[in-house]
């Protein structure tokens, strides 16, 4: 009963170890080649299936194929019984299965992602302006699960979609990043208004200031540098 018991649990662990899928992530436009497993002595048949779909035949003399999408983007090797897949699309992703010489190969699980888009930002504040919303916003359908990363430079200031922009931010400058398994990009830089209105404010008390000064300076000028002379006298008389 014992022996018996560890039989099944040998083969159960055989079946799972041989079953076990093989998983690869590739982008969009890419391509992929998938791998049988090791296969012994000369091969006389290969079939792949796409999920329960039969893709391709070869009966050791020619290639029938049985998905029209993938027609013209497989390459078999009938000598290794790998299958390249061109120019992948969406609708690859799934599970591949080899059966060389009539026995049954371990899947591959191929996942198939497109790149994420170059991400914008958006801005949202509050009636007072006391604090705005900035969004990283990109379409990220058929990208799989996504991050986002604020920067400030080189230095990462928040790992949200939406990051709470407010008067205290000393940084003059954010950009975003949107991020999948297989591809990167970054938004341009978007400028902090809280320092900007600062700037502005202090330009608007400034200025008044300046040209107030600017208008006594020259009176004082004119005046330092004109003498009045009294009737009768000229600049040339000397008064004793």
């Amino acid at each position: 009963m014992t022996q018996q018991f560890s039989s099944s649990l040998a083969l159960s662990l055989l079946v799972f170890v041989t079953c076990s899928e093989a998983a690869l992530t590739v982008k969009v436009g890419d391509q992929v080649v998938l791998k049988p497993g090791p296969v012994t002595g000369d091969i006389t048949d290969i079939m792949w299936k796409h999920n329960e779909d039969i893709v391709l035949e070869w009966d050791g003399a020619e290639v029938t194929y049985y998905k029209q999408h993938l027609k013209g983007r497989c390459e078999l090797n009938n000598r290794t019984a790998e299958l390249k897949i061109l120019s992948l699309t969406l609708e690859d992703s799934g599970s591949y299965t080899a059966e060389v010489n009539r026995m049954v190969q371990s899947p591959t699980e191929v996942l198939v992602l497109a790149s994420v888009p170059k991400p914008t930002v958006s801005e949202t504040c509050d009636p007072q302006e006391d604090y705005c919303t900035l969004s990283c916003d990109g379409n990220t359908t058929g990208t799989g699960p996504v991050t986002y990363t604020w920067m400030s430079g080189d230095t990462e200031v928040s790992s949200t979609k939406d990051y709470i922009l407010t008067k205290d931010a000393k940084e003059p400058s954010f950009h975003c990043v949107l991020n999948n398994t297989v591809s990167s990009q970054s938004s341009e830089e978007f400028h902090n208004r809280f320092i900007g209105n600062y700037q502005m404010l202090w330009l608007l008390v400034l200025v008044p200031i300046l040209f107030v000064l600017g208008i006594v300076f020259y009176k004082w000028k004119t005046n330092t540098g004109t003498k009045t002379w009294g009737p009768g006298t000229s600049a040339e008389t000397k008064v004793l």
